[in-house]
């Protein structure tokens, strides 16, 4: 399950499949046209295991869709409970790319690879799509900037303190159904002339 937001910035949420897995992300198919470097995120429907994930480039077409190459942004995330070998054999993900030789379409496939220049501690990938955070009986959608594994930031009206706890569905969908999980407010700026706050926050281990 792929969703996320196009490179109009229309959100959407599909079902699709994958055409090649590596370590550190995978050869995906999608009816949207997708911006490189934009965020989305993964659930895997036999693991149900979800990741986020940014996307390299687009690297074929197949019918009325889009072949991708996206990344994990946590290099150490198994969202698909495949074991990989470490060198030689089909398995391999050292090589930045995998020839397709199960598939006919397209002609290669690049696997793509977390970039280890990023000075943070957690890539960050810029996305625009919608969150709902709920906290102390009020609820809102918002808009997020950034995520990453151990977080991400939103824009708000509302002025949260720093510290508190709240709970987000990210992405969200009006009239889907949500999975909340909970998360601390790390720092909150104040921009005066947009007339809102942006929040950082992080991801609570349960």
């Amino acid at each position: 399950m792929l969703s996320g937001s196009d490179i109009e910035g229309k959100q959407f949420s599909e079902e699709t499949k994958t055409l090649v897995l590596s370590r550190d992300g995978a050869g995906i198919v999608s009816m949207n046209k997708l911006a490189p470097q934009e965020g989305l995120f993964i659930r895997c429907l036999e693991t149900n295991k979800e990741a986020a994930v940014r996307v390299v480039g687009q690297v074929g077409r197949a019918s009325e869709s889009y072949i991708y190459g996206v990344a994990f942004l946590d290099p150490s995330v198994n969202l698909w409970d495949v074991e990989f070998k470490e060198a030689g054999g089909d398995a391999d993900t050292k090589s930045p790319s995998i020839p397709a030789q199960k598939e006919p379409e397209p002609e290669a496939m690049p696997v793509p690879a977390v970039r280890p220049e990023n000075r943070r501690k957690d890539v960050r990938a810029k996305v625009n799509f919608s969150a709902c955070i709920r906290h102390s009986g009020f609820q809102e959608i918002v808009v997020c900037e950034n995520v990453s594994r151990g977080g991400f930031c939103f824009k708000s009206r509302k002025r949260y303190a720093e510290k508190s706890m709240i709970q987000v569905a990210i992405p969200y969908s009006p009239g889907a159904p949500g999975i909340f999980v909970q998360a601390q407010i790390a720092h909150v700026q104040e921009l005066p002339a947009e007339k809102l706050f942006r929040c950082g926050a992080a991801y609570v281990k349960s």
